[in-house]
């Protein structure tokens, strides 16, 4: 039902050719009749993943806006984050559908600004649980220690994350998300570059890298070079190709281009055009260094091809076996013209009912539901991910964690801070209220690290955006995101979108949507980052913000209840915004010895990611006005967990009621069992290892 290997040469002509009004189009546009390669020129640059990605300023995106943005970035397909006067950081990421699979880590568009590769996430959307798609990856990626370690880029001493979910999804395909991590110092800024009627243009192949498992020496070559004077401007085409490449070029630097593909023919030069230009650095170079420059490339075992000059007619022309094969006009805006879609409201919609808590029995046996939902996949994994990091760097499993993770920066007292929020079932339902509570959630996380929130960076991935219903999907992520950070004030600092047309029998909504929020923050010094994990014995557990009668969204409604689809939990703007105010004035008066959000799977949850790293235990009472499953599983927004020692248990109170602050007292930290409602559910060392081990019990049959 669905095409998975297909060469993306092939795959393209067979399901992207342009219909009979784009063809039209491009006539007026030419004012005459196109050549076969200028249709495939415009098949390319309007294909739904590549016009999304150069032309969203034009899809009512979230705007840009802050003082976090330094001025030297003119690289578009980088993001940039300003973290003081003498340090940025800078981000690349992309999306992978057909080609998702564990493999080296590559850092190709931080080295094209000039930065020092520092970290590197990877975000798995899988199919659910009991696919095999799903089951062989839990295999390769905790079942084969020595097998990953050498994909692991340990020369560099690069920090990996990988964290992974399993959704409901038909396709049964792996999503992967790659976010890379970079930093510029002020005096390492990319040069100003300036391009120049004459200057040569390369074409630089980048698969000696890849194939060299991300090498240092590789690296430090590559990098060298492409610091050289000789280059007059720079891109990386990524798997978009150079179609979009040379549009963006001639459009920023306002160029024009003459390609001349001596020994090829038209169809050879199609095939380069659609697939075979994938992955590589575009370059131009003054033409008098022509020679030097090749000879460096040639000393470091660099393939290149040189392919062409820079002219000032503002026309890009193509040319292969002495015929003018493209010949187009750059003074318009080639990529604004074919960018506007239709759209509509899904009409799976109609068959979601609206939820109501009544109508989901509360469980009789409490303890058991809260094992089954400690013990769902999707909170299992993000546990599971976290640990095998940790013991892949050499670190202890049982470090103190924060809620985001955090980056220290090499010359520098400061760190980043990271925080990826996902809710792919509340975005399938309601896609603008699952990107504000994902935006609300991620900067909370910052907040509660001890950080300062600087901006986000959505990554939006979606299914074909021609077909009507998920175009209204991703119009509605992106105003949810752009609400969100207005009443936050936050910048967005810039964002990718990938896409991923099903095909054959396929329907375009069988992908489910997955926006992720990156919130970017930074920590002054690491001394001040708060933990999520308990601390000592009797410190006091409070809980911050309202709890409500609610269950909808909930991973315990979907694992435990047995209900994909529901609308989102409740949420509300204002008391999201207050409570991120109010922990950021409790954390500089230094009351709170951890805090940890409330999240997925509930307080309960929360509880025990916090009790799991020291295995100390709770003692807790849940509030009668709430049901027991709604207040212990239930996601309601705006709440977090935090711990006092007792001597600051009047402070908090005081500033709590005095600034009309929603809280309850739940209990203290205690023993090592956990106690709720003076129940004993056992021993938090027994619920860790269960947690810990039930992927690999489960997958293999063997203890990790």
């Amino acid at each position: 039902m669905y095409e998975e290997v297909l060469p993306s040469s092939k795959r393209f002509k067979q399901h992207s050719a342009l219909s009979e009004k784009k063809n039209k189009q491009v006539e007026n546009y030419l004012n005459r009749t196109p050549t076969s390669l200028e249709l495939t020129f415009f098949a390319l640059l309007w294909a739904t993943g590549i016009s999304l990605k150069n032309s969203i300023q034009w899809l009512h995106p979230p705007p840009s806006y802050g003082e976090n943005v330094p001025s030297f970035i003119q690289n578009e397909r980088l993001v940039a984050v300003k973290i003081d006067d003498e340090i940025s950081c800078l981000f690349s990421m992309n999306g992978e559908r057909e080609n998702a699979k564990i493999q080296p880590t590559f850092f190709p568009e931080l080295l094209t600004a000039n930065a020092t590769p520092i970290a590197h996430f990877q975000d798995w959307q899988l199919p659910e649980f009991k696919t095999t798609t799903a089951q062989d990856f839990i295999k390769g990626m905790l079942g084969n220690q020595e097998e990953l370690s050498v994909l692991e880029p340990t020369d560099l001493k690069i920090k990996t994350n990988k964290q992974f979910n399993f959704i409901k999804n038909k396709t049964n395909l792996p999503l992967l998300f790659n976010l890379n991590i970079g930093i510029v110092k002020s005096e390492d800024n990319t040069p100003d570059f300036t391009v120049e009627m004459g200057d040569l243009v390369l074409m630089l192949d980048t698969d000696f890298l890849k194939n060299d498992g991300q090498n240092e020496v590789a690296i430090s070559t590559l990098s060298s070079i492409l610091k050289t004077a000789e280059i007059s401007s720079i891109q990386y085409t990524g798997n978009l190709g150079i179609v979009p490449t040379i549009t963006r070029f001639c459009h920023h630097f306002k160029k024009g281009l003459h390609l001349n593909f001596v020994e090829s023919n038209e169809e050879e030069l199609e095939d380069w055009l659609i697939s075979k230009s994938q992955n590589q650095f575009f370059i131009t170079i003054k033409a008098a260094v022509k020679n030097d420059f090749c000879e460096k490339l040639e000393v470091a075992n660099l393939n290149y091809l040189a392919i062409g000059e820079v002219t000032e007619e503002d026309q890009i022309e193509l040319i292969a076996d002495d015929k003018k094969l493209i010949d187009l006009s750059t003074r318009g805006d080639l990529q604004k013209v074919g960018e506007k879609r239709p759209f509509t409201k899904p009409a799976y919609l109609q068959k979601i009912p609206r939820f109501s808590i009544r109508k989901i029995n509360s469980p009789k046996d409490l303890v058991r539901a809260a094992k089954q939902l400690f013990l769902a996949p999707n909170v299992v994994s993000k546990s599971v991910s976290k640990r095998w990091v940790f013991q892949k760097e050499g670190e202890s499993a049982l470090k103190s964690e924060a809620c985001a993770d955090i980056l220290p920066l090499k010359g520098s007292e400061k760190s980043l801070v990271i925080s990826a929020v996902s809710n792919t079932e509340q975005a399938y339902v309601d896609p603008f209220g699952a990107a504000m509570i994902a935006v609300m959630t991620a900067v909370r996380q910052i907040i509660c690290a001890g950080a300062q929130p600087l901006s986000i960076i959505p990554a939006l991935n979606f299914g074909d955006l021609n077909d009507p219903e998920v175009y209204w999907q991703f119009l509605q992520t992106t105003k949810g995101i752009e609400e969100a950070c207005l009443g936050l004030n936050l910048l967005i600092a810039g964002g990718d979108v990938a896409t991923f047309p099903v095909i054959n029998d396929g329907v375009a909504t069988d992908f489910l949507p997955r926006p992720t929020i990156h919130a970017i923050g930074k920590l002054d010094n690491v001394d001040d980052q708060v933990p999520m994990s308990f601390q000592e014995t009797g410190d006091q557990i409070y809980m911050l913000g309202n709890a409500q009668n609610d269950l909808a969204g909930s991973e315990y409604l979907r694992s435990v209840q047995k209900v994909p689809f529901s609308q989102s939990p409740y949420f509300e703007m204002y008391d999201a915004v207050e409570l991120n105010r109010h922990l950021g004035k409790l954390i500089e008066k230094h009351i709170p010895t951890s805090i940890n959000d409330v999240g997925q799977g509930g307080l309960f949850v929360s509880l025990m990611n916090s009790a799991m790293i020291p295995e100390f235990g709770f003692k807790i009472e849940t509030v009668e006005t709430y049901r027991r499953d709604a207040f212990l599983f239930g996601e309601s927004q705006n709440r977090v967990v935090m711990t006092i020692a007792p001597d600051k248990e009047e402070e908090l109170q005081q500033y709590l009621i005095s600034n009309n602050m929603a809280f309850a007292k739940l209990g203290e930290v205690f023993g090592n069992e956990i106690v709720i409602d003076n129940k004993n559910y056992g021993a938090v060392e027994t619920w860790k290892e269960q947690h810990l081990n039930f992927l690999k019990e489960t997958v293999m049959g063997e203890l990790v």
